[in-house]
Protein backbone atom coordinates (compact mmCIF):
# COMPACT_ATOMS: atom_id res chain seq x y z
CA UNK A 1 0.00 0.00 0.00
CA UNK A 2 0.94 3.48 -0.72
CA UNK A 3 0.55 6.86 1.32
CA UNK A 4 1.42 10.20 0.94
CA UNK A 5 2.69 11.85 4.00
CA UNK A 6 1.13 14.97 5.26
CA UNK A 7 1.30 17.82 5.30
CA UNK A 8 3.70 18.98 3.04
CA UNK A 9 3.22 15.28 0.81
CA UNK A 10 6.76 15.42 0.04
CA UNK A 11 7.26 11.97 0.31
CA UNK A 12 5.38 8.83 0.27
CA UNK A 13 4.90 5.85 2.97
CA UNK A 14 5.50 2.39 1.49
CA UNK A 15 3.69 -0.63 3.69
CA UNK A 16 4.38 -3.98 2.52
CA UNK A 17 2.70 -7.41 3.10
CA UNK A 18 5.97 -8.81 4.47
CA UNK A 19 8.48 -7.73 6.67
CA UNK A 20 12.01 -7.32 5.54
CA UNK A 21 14.65 -9.47 6.29
CA UNK A 22 17.86 -8.22 8.08
CA UNK A 23 20.38 -7.90 5.84
CA UNK A 24 18.80 -7.94 2.75
CA UNK A 25 19.07 -4.83 0.06
CA UNK A 26 15.60 -4.39 -1.91
CA UNK A 27 15.30 -2.44 -5.19
CA UNK A 28 12.48 -0.48 -5.45
CA UNK A 29 11.43 0.83 -8.91
CA UNK A 30 8.93 3.50 -9.19
CA UNK A 31 6.57 3.78 -12.56
CA UNK A 32 7.45 6.62 -14.84
CA UNK A 33 2.91 7.01 -14.67
CA UNK A 34 3.43 8.32 -11.10
CA UNK A 35 2.02 12.16 -11.26
CA UNK A 36 2.48 15.09 -9.66
CA UNK A 37 -0.44 17.12 -7.89
CA UNK A 38 -0.97 18.70 -10.79
CA UNK A 39 -1.28 15.85 -13.27
CA UNK A 40 2.34 15.64 -14.18
CA UNK A 41 4.28 12.20 -15.59
CA UNK A 42 7.38 11.36 -13.73
CA UNK A 43 9.91 11.70 -16.85
CA UNK A 44 12.22 8.96 -15.56
CA UNK A 45 11.47 5.89 -13.57
CA UNK A 46 12.35 6.04 -9.37
CA UNK A 47 15.00 3.11 -8.76
CA UNK A 48 16.08 3.34 -5.40
CA UNK A 49 17.30 0.68 -2.46
CA UNK A 50 15.57 -0.10 1.03
CA UNK A 51 16.83 -1.97 3.79
CA UNK A 52 16.65 -2.20 7.63
CA UNK A 53 19.49 -0.50 8.83
CA UNK A 54 21.96 -2.14 11.83
CA UNK A 55 23.38 -0.06 14.31
CA UNK A 56 26.25 2.01 13.52
CA UNK A 57 29.72 1.17 15.87
CA UNK A 58 33.14 2.77 16.12
CA UNK A 59 34.56 3.50 12.65
CA UNK A 60 32.14 1.90 10.65
CA UNK A 61 31.72 5.34 9.70
CA UNK A 62 34.48 7.04 9.13
CA UNK A 63 35.78 10.87 8.21
CA UNK A 64 37.33 10.54 5.03
CA UNK A 65 37.92 14.19 3.37
CA UNK A 66 37.54 17.61 4.93
CA UNK A 67 37.40 21.19 3.21
CA UNK A 68 37.90 23.48 6.20
CA UNK A 69 39.16 26.09 4.33
CA UNK A 70 36.87 26.90 1.64
CA UNK A 71 36.81 29.52 -1.62
CA UNK A 72 35.53 32.94 -0.37
CA UNK A 73 32.10 32.68 -0.54
CA UNK A 74 32.07 28.93 -0.90
CA UNK A 75 30.71 25.82 1.24
CA UNK A 76 32.98 24.17 3.25
CA UNK A 77 32.22 20.39 3.66
CA UNK A 78 33.20 17.02 5.38
CA UNK A 79 32.90 13.68 3.77
CA UNK A 80 32.08 10.47 5.67
CA UNK A 81 32.41 6.42 4.28
CA UNK A 82 30.99 3.63 5.21
CA UNK A 83 34.10 1.34 5.87
CA UNK A 84 31.50 -1.55 6.95
CA UNK A 85 29.49 -3.87 5.56
CA UNK A 86 26.08 -2.60 6.89
CA UNK A 87 23.34 -0.64 5.71
CA UNK A 88 23.13 2.10 8.50
CA UNK A 89 20.85 5.19 8.82
CA UNK A 90 22.97 8.17 9.44
CA UNK A 91 20.46 10.35 11.25
CA UNK A 92 21.33 8.49 14.45
CA UNK A 93 24.62 10.43 14.13
CA UNK A 94 26.28 14.06 14.85
CA UNK A 95 28.98 16.32 14.09
CA UNK A 96 30.94 18.14 16.57
CA UNK A 97 33.26 20.39 15.70
CA UNK A 98 35.96 22.07 18.54
CA UNK A 99 39.30 23.88 18.83
CA UNK A 100 41.14 20.56 19.93
CA UNK A 101 40.21 17.16 19.33
CA UNK A 102 39.52 16.47 23.00
CA UNK A 103 35.93 14.43 23.55
CA UNK A 104 34.08 15.73 26.61
CA UNK A 105 30.54 14.26 25.25
CA UNK A 106 27.62 15.29 22.82
CA UNK A 107 27.20 19.31 23.97
CA UNK A 108 27.61 21.28 21.28
CA UNK A 109 26.96 18.49 18.46
CA UNK A 110 24.89 19.29 15.47
CA UNK A 111 22.49 16.46 14.47
CA UNK A 112 23.16 15.31 10.65
CA UNK A 113 20.04 15.04 9.33
CA UNK A 114 16.33 15.18 10.76
CA UNK A 115 14.89 12.62 8.74
CA UNK A 116 16.34 8.97 7.87
CA UNK A 117 19.17 8.56 5.32
CA UNK A 118 20.78 5.00 4.58
CA UNK A 119 24.13 4.63 3.91
CA UNK A 120 24.97 1.36 1.96
CA UNK A 121 28.31 -0.67 2.24
CA UNK A 122 31.18 1.80 0.74
CA UNK A 123 28.79 4.55 0.38
CA UNK A 124 30.22 8.36 0.66
CA UNK A 125 28.30 11.34 1.88
CA UNK A 126 29.21 14.92 1.48
CA UNK A 127 27.53 17.44 4.63
CA UNK A 128 27.86 20.57 4.15
CA UNK A 129 25.98 24.18 4.23
CA UNK A 130 25.15 25.06 0.39
CA UNK A 131 24.87 22.23 -1.73
CA UNK A 132 24.37 24.07 -4.66
CA UNK A 133 28.19 25.85 -3.90
CA UNK A 134 30.01 22.46 -3.78
CA UNK A 135 28.94 21.20 -6.43
CA UNK A 136 29.79 23.88 -8.99
CA UNK A 137 33.40 24.14 -7.29
CA UNK A 138 33.99 20.64 -7.69
CA UNK A 139 32.99 17.56 -9.90
CA UNK A 140 31.64 14.52 -8.07
CA UNK A 141 29.77 12.12 -10.14
CA UNK A 142 27.40 11.12 -7.09
CA UNK A 143 25.49 14.89 -6.34
CA UNK A 144 22.87 13.46 -5.02
CA UNK A 145 25.33 12.14 -2.27
CA UNK A 146 26.15 16.04 -1.62
CA UNK A 147 23.83 16.83 1.61
CA UNK A 148 22.85 20.58 2.45
CA UNK A 149 22.45 20.81 6.64
CA UNK A 150 21.14 24.46 7.57
CA UNK A 151 23.03 24.31 10.81
CA UNK A 152 26.63 23.17 9.64
CA UNK A 153 28.67 23.57 12.13
CA UNK A 154 31.08 26.51 12.45
CA UNK A 155 35.23 25.50 11.39
CA UNK A 156 38.09 27.71 11.34
CA UNK A 157 39.54 27.50 8.28
CA UNK A 158 43.53 27.11 10.04
CA UNK A 159 42.99 24.16 12.55
CA UNK A 160 40.33 22.22 14.20
CA UNK A 161 38.57 18.76 15.50
CA UNK A 162 35.79 17.51 14.31
CA UNK A 163 34.08 14.35 16.04
CA UNK A 164 31.57 12.16 14.84
CA UNK A 165 29.17 11.27 17.48
CA UNK A 166 26.47 8.60 17.97
CA UNK A 167 24.22 10.75 19.28
CA UNK A 168 21.61 8.49 21.48
CA UNK A 169 24.32 7.45 23.35
CA UNK A 170 27.33 9.94 23.03
CA UNK A 171 29.42 7.09 21.41
CA UNK A 172 31.98 8.69 19.73
CA UNK A 173 32.20 7.00 16.01
CA UNK A 174 35.73 9.00 14.49
CA UNK A 175 37.39 11.73 14.87
CA UNK A 176 40.13 13.63 13.97
CA UNK A 177 42.31 17.50 14.15
CA UNK A 178 43.05 19.40 11.17
CA UNK A 179 45.42 22.11 10.86
CA UNK A 180 46.76 23.99 7.55
CA UNK A 181 50.76 22.23 8.33
CA UNK A 182 48.93 18.55 6.98
CA UNK A 183 48.36 19.84 3.70
CA UNK A 184 50.96 19.55 0.84
CA UNK A 185 53.82 21.39 1.93
CA UNK A 186 54.68 23.05 -1.57
CA UNK A 187 51.30 24.54 -2.24
CA UNK A 188 50.95 27.97 -2.67
CA UNK A 189 47.89 28.30 -1.34
CA UNK A 190 45.54 25.80 0.81
CA UNK A 191 42.20 27.57 0.08
CA UNK A 192 39.83 25.40 -1.54
CA UNK A 193 41.88 21.92 -1.61
CA UNK A 194 40.50 19.55 0.94
CA UNK A 195 42.47 17.14 3.08
CA UNK A 196 41.69 13.43 2.26
CA UNK A 197 42.00 10.22 4.03
CA UNK A 198 44.72 7.98 2.33
CA UNK A 199 43.46 4.99 3.98
CA UNK A 200 39.89 4.00 5.35
CA UNK A 201 42.14 1.11 7.56
CA UNK A 202 44.49 3.73 9.34
CA UNK A 203 43.35 5.90 12.15
CA UNK A 204 41.98 9.71 11.74
CA UNK A 205 43.77 10.86 14.52
CA UNK A 206 47.56 10.19 12.26
CA UNK A 207 48.08 13.18 10.48
CA UNK A 208 50.14 11.26 7.99
CA UNK A 209 46.85 9.39 6.80
CA UNK A 210 45.79 12.29 5.15
CA UNK A 211 46.89 14.46 2.30
CA UNK A 212 45.85 17.75 -0.11
CA UNK A 213 43.63 16.33 -3.06
CA UNK A 214 45.32 16.27 -5.94
CA UNK A 215 44.94 19.06 -8.43
CA UNK A 216 43.73 16.55 -11.33
CA UNK A 217 40.59 16.38 -9.17
CA UNK A 218 39.80 19.70 -8.62
CA UNK A 219 41.38 20.04 -5.27
CA UNK A 220 38.66 18.39 -3.90
CA UNK A 221 36.55 14.60 -4.56
CA UNK A 222 33.26 15.61 -2.67
CA UNK A 223 30.99 12.57 -2.22
CA UNK A 224 33.57 9.84 -4.32
CA UNK A 225 37.09 8.00 -4.11
CA UNK A 226 40.07 10.14 -3.14
CA UNK A 227 42.34 10.87 -5.08
CA UNK A 228 44.91 9.99 -2.82
CA UNK A 229 43.75 6.30 -2.03
CA UNK A 230 45.68 3.08 -1.05
CA UNK A 231 44.70 -0.65 -0.89
CA UNK A 232 47.17 -2.62 0.38
CA UNK A 233 48.45 -6.12 0.19
CA UNK A 234 50.62 -8.15 1.60
CA UNK A 235 54.32 -9.34 0.97
CA UNK A 236 56.40 -12.57 2.07
CA UNK A 237 58.41 -10.40 4.36
CA UNK A 238 55.82 -8.32 5.75
CA UNK A 239 56.94 -5.13 4.42
CA UNK A 240 55.30 -3.25 1.47
CA UNK A 241 55.89 0.03 -0.57
CA UNK A 242 52.48 1.44 -2.31
CA UNK A 243 53.47 2.59 -4.72
CA UNK A 244 57.09 1.75 -5.14
CA UNK A 245 57.30 4.33 -8.17
CA UNK A 246 55.74 7.64 -7.02
CA UNK A 247 55.75 11.06 -7.76
CA UNK A 248 55.38 13.52 -4.95
CA UNK A 249 53.79 16.26 -7.19
CA UNK A 250 50.27 16.94 -5.71
CA UNK A 251 48.49 15.88 -8.82
CA UNK A 252 46.41 13.24 -7.44
CA UNK A 253 48.09 10.43 -8.88
CA UNK A 254 50.45 8.62 -6.51
CA UNK A 255 51.40 11.02 -4.63
CA UNK A 256 52.00 9.71 -1.69
CA UNK A 257 54.14 6.49 -0.71
CA UNK A 258 52.66 4.19 2.02
CA UNK A 259 54.96 1.79 4.00
CA UNK A 260 53.16 -1.40 5.23
CA UNK A 261 54.92 -3.57 8.19
CA UNK A 262 52.95 -6.83 8.86
CA UNK A 263 54.41 -8.20 11.86
CA UNK A 264 53.27 -11.77 13.58
CA UNK A 265 53.26 -10.36 17.14
CA UNK A 266 53.20 -7.13 19.11
CA UNK A 267 55.88 -5.65 20.78
CA UNK A 268 58.21 -4.49 18.27
CA UNK A 269 60.14 -1.30 17.30
CA UNK A 270 61.05 0.85 14.22
CA UNK A 271 62.96 3.26 12.97
CA UNK A 272 62.00 4.31 9.25
CA UNK A 273 64.41 6.39 7.32
CA UNK A 274 64.72 7.44 3.81
CA UNK A 275 68.32 7.49 2.45
CA UNK A 276 69.44 8.90 -1.15
CA UNK A 277 70.96 7.36 -3.28
CA UNK A 278 74.47 8.37 -1.90
CA UNK A 279 73.20 6.70 1.49
CA UNK A 280 72.35 10.53 2.86
CA UNK A 281 69.87 9.99 5.33
CA UNK A 282 67.19 12.91 3.89
CA UNK A 283 64.24 12.15 5.94
CA UNK A 284 63.89 10.17 9.42
CA UNK A 285 60.33 9.38 9.35
CA UNK A 286 60.27 7.30 12.52
CA UNK A 287 62.33 6.51 15.65
CA UNK A 288 61.40 3.78 18.30
CA UNK A 289 57.86 3.93 17.50
CA UNK A 290 55.83 0.81 19.46
CA UNK A 291 54.42 -1.13 16.37
CA UNK A 292 51.13 -3.60 16.05
CA UNK A 293 50.43 -6.03 14.23
CA UNK A 294 49.05 -4.20 11.11
CA UNK A 295 51.68 -0.81 10.39
CA UNK A 296 51.27 1.97 8.07
CA UNK A 297 53.15 4.96 7.32
CA UNK A 298 53.48 7.95 4.91
CA UNK A 299 55.80 9.85 3.11
CA UNK A 300 54.60 12.59 0.88
CA UNK A 301 58.26 12.74 -0.73
CA UNK A 302 59.33 15.76 1.47
CA UNK A 303 62.78 15.68 3.20
CA UNK A 304 63.52 17.17 6.81
CA UNK A 305 65.08 20.23 5.40
CA UNK A 306 61.36 21.22 3.72
CA UNK A 307 62.48 21.06 0.25
CA UNK A 308 60.96 18.11 -2.13
CA UNK A 309 63.21 15.44 -2.63
CA UNK A 310 64.49 15.14 -6.17
CA UNK A 311 63.96 12.48 -9.09
CA UNK A 312 66.07 9.20 -8.79
CA UNK A 313 66.31 6.10 -6.65
CA UNK A 314 66.14 6.18 -2.74
CA UNK A 315 66.45 3.88 -0.35
CA UNK A 316 63.79 2.86 2.51
CA UNK A 317 65.81 1.44 5.75
CA UNK A 318 63.48 -0.33 8.28
CA UNK A 319 65.64 -1.42 11.69
CA UNK A 320 62.85 -3.88 13.82
CA UNK A 321 63.89 -4.23 17.24
CA UNK A 322 61.68 -7.68 18.27
CA UNK A 323 60.24 -8.03 22.16
CA UNK A 324 63.58 -9.93 22.81
CA UNK A 325 65.94 -6.96 21.97
CA UNK A 326 66.65 -8.68 18.71
CA UNK A 327 67.51 -6.39 15.64
CA UNK A 328 66.95 -6.83 12.09
CA UNK A 329 67.20 -4.66 9.33
CA UNK A 330 65.44 -4.46 5.87
CA UNK A 331 65.97 -2.36 2.95
CA UNK A 332 63.65 -1.23 0.08
CA UNK A 333 64.11 0.36 -3.13
CA UNK A 334 61.54 3.59 -4.09
CA UNK A 335 61.66 5.66 -6.73
CA UNK A 336 60.90 9.23 -6.83
CA UNK A 337 59.19 10.57 -10.42
CA UNK A 338 58.05 13.23 -11.59
CA UNK A 339 57.74 15.40 -14.96
CA UNK A 340 61.03 16.96 -16.54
Amino acid sequence: FLFFVSPGYRSLRLDFAESFTDGSVFTLNGSPVITDCAGNPMKTPVITEAALPEQIEREDIIINEVLHNPYSGSSRFVELYNRSDKVVDIRELALLVSDTGVYTGTEGAIPILGEPYLMFPFDFVALCRNEESVKEDYFTPNPHHVLEISTFPQMKDGSGAIQLIRSWDEELIDGMEYHTGMHYSLLSSVEGVSLERISPDRPAADPSNWHSAGENRGYATPAFENSQWLDPDVTEDGILLIPSLFSPDNDGHDDVVSIHLTLAETGFQASIVICDATGRIIKRLKSNTLLGTDNEFSWDGIRDDKVKASMGIYLVQIELIDPNGVVKKFRKPLVVAGNL
